[in-house]
């Protein structure tokens, strides 16, 4: 046995003679002063030879303080704010981690510290999860828990969560009270705080929060004389620590819990401007038996909505509302789809609207679809149209984006169908004849140029108007012949995947509103 001789001579050899010890490097990042910068992944070196400096903190001081004896350094200095993982996993030894902020051994102060959260099993590693500051460096020591026990050593830096400035938006509605429905708007800043504005009714709240490494967000919204609000959401990020996807969670005010998706304002440039834009019309149903509406708006190609609507009593409304990206992704791209939410407080405080729309543009044109929340009040003077008002009433709206027709096309096609020798003719009458019993179907004429005429009898004093540049259609009629007073009429050329291209209005009068529609 050749090789255990050799050995053991060597070892006497080295003890008869220090000229001939074998000497063993250190590791390059044994001090302080030359710790290894990283930015995110994983650095190993072999700690066998490593020491400790005089003057160098206690590395884990859980029970008792334990001595350094053989570290070895590491640094980073964030280019952004959140959070990152830090650990030892893949080390060969029982290590002990620590991070630390200050440019010097003596003026270190110790920011976390762990023994075995990476692997409680042998070889125990070590984990912790820290905030971050952009341009704040950090030290990172890694030591063995038993002082004479070191080896390869190993540490892995992870982002879990990158702070990024954002703002969330969601209707809150389907509760009793119009106090407890609104809209809930709160941005995220680079350093986790939030500010947020939950609007309920005609009130506004603000608050404020902070996002944790999970993504977190606990707020208690107080409301004086009512009841407070509980704002439980959580806000979604990708692997790699990106924040992305809606903010979900809840908001409960008292008993009542409503399940909230906020998603985030999508940001558009001149570069990268919003593929929604455009003109749309969109029809509020009868749904509830509350009436029927209309609603204009443009989306700007900053995302922008403005919109301009009359409710089936007549009442104006108007509000400005961002689009949302409710992608799911992290691309900045809304694809096909997109959304927006409003809330309006109207009648002097008394009542209100409030609603959400979701584009679909694998439609052609491109359609939407939404809810629609209103509260009216009674009414001060005995009316016999919804004369006890409308306490949360939930409409279904739809509607498309609207192009303006050619030069000498109609705006309604539904013109062009009439048989031959009638150019331009159809025929108007209420979407269910049985509303108004009197009223007469009546004869409209629509010139290429797109004005109406009417038949020469005309009963029931239809007199209507379209703008070729918003689709929109107003005017007056009597709902019935033997009426003492015109209605009001509203309506928008509506050209939804359900409907053919048409005219899609009503009718509002002092006992009631009606759709009206034409036929060839």
């Amino acid at each position: 046995m050749i090789k255990p001789k050799i050995l053991i001579l060597a070892a006497a050899i080295a003890l008869t003679g220090p000229a001939f010890a074998v000497v063993v490097s250190p590791p390059p990042n044994d001090n302080f002063a030359n710790a290894i910068a990283l930015s995110a992944g994983s650095s190993s070196v072999n700690g066998t030879s490593a020491t400790a400096q005089p003057g160098e903190p206690d590395h884990f001081t859980y029970g008792g303080a334990l001595h350094a004896t053989h570290s070895v350094w590491w640094k980073f200095t964030p280019t952004i704010n959140g959070y990152v993982q830090v650990d030892t996993r893949g080390s060969g030894y029982d290590t002990v981690l620590s991070v630390y902020v200050g440019t010097t051994l003596t003026t270190l102060k110790r920011i976390a510290q762990d023994d075995d959260s990476g692997n409680a099993t042998p070889p125990k590693t070590s984990l912790v999860k820290i905030a971050v500051v952009k341009g704040v460096t950090y030290r990172i020591a890694v030591d063995g828990l038993s002082g004479d026990v070191t080896g390869p050593t190993t540490v892995n830096l992870t982002y879990l969560r990158i702070n990024q400035p954002r703002t969330y938006q969601t209707a809150v509605f389907g509760a009793l009270y119009k106090e407890d429905n609104g809209m809930l708007s709160f941005a995220t800043t680079t350093s986790s705080v939030v500010t947020g504005k939950l609007r309920l009714g005609a009130a506004s709240y603000s608050f404020t929060g902070a996002v944790d490494m999970d993504g977190h967000m606990l707020a208690s919204i107080d409301r004086p004389g009512l009841l407070p609000v509980l704002l439980d959401v959580t806000v979604g990020s990708n692997f790699q620590g990106t924040v992305f996807g809606p903010a979900v969670g809840s908001l409960k005010i008292g008993d009542n819990v409503n399940s909230i998706t906020a998603n985030p304002v999508a940001v558009f440039t001149t570069v990268n401007p919003c593929p929604r834009w455009g003109r749309y019309v969109q029809a509020i149903q009868n749904t509830g038996a509350v009436g029927f509406g209309v609603t204009s708006f443009i989306v700007a190609k900053t995302g922008v909505v403005t919109a301009t609507g009359t409710l089936a009593d007549g009442t104006a409304f108007v509000y400005t509302a961002s689009v949302l990206d409710d992608s799911g992704t992290d691309t900045g791209i809304i694809g096909n789809g997109g959304s927006f939410c409003y809330h309006l407080p109207m009648y002097l405080n008394q009542g209100q609207i409030t609603g959400s729309s979701t584009f679909d543009a694998g439609n052609s044109p491109t359609s939407l679809g939404g809810t629609l929340q209103w509260f009216r009040p009674a009414p001060a003077a005995n009316v016999a149209f919804l004369p006890q008002g409308i306490n949360g009433s939930e409409v279904d709206t739809f509607g498309n984006r609207y192009e303006p027709p050619g030069p000498t096309h109609r705006v309604d096609p539904v013109f062009d169908n009439a048989p031959v020798g009638s150019s331009g003719h159809a025929v108007l009458q209420t979407g269910d004849d049985l509303d108004y019993p009197p009223f007469t179907k009546s004869d409209l004429f629509l010139s290429t140029s797109n004005v109406f005429s009417y038949g020469s009898s005309n009963p029931n004093l239809v007199k209507l108007a379209v703008s070729t540049d918003t689709g929109v259609i107003s005017g007056t009629m009597k709902l019935a012949t033997n009426a003492a007073k015109l209605s009001t009429v509203k309506g928008v050329i509506i050209n939804y995947p359900m409907y053919t291209v048409q005219f899609y209005g009503f009718a509002t009068s002092t006992t009631g509103t009606t759709t009206l529609v034409v036929h060839p």
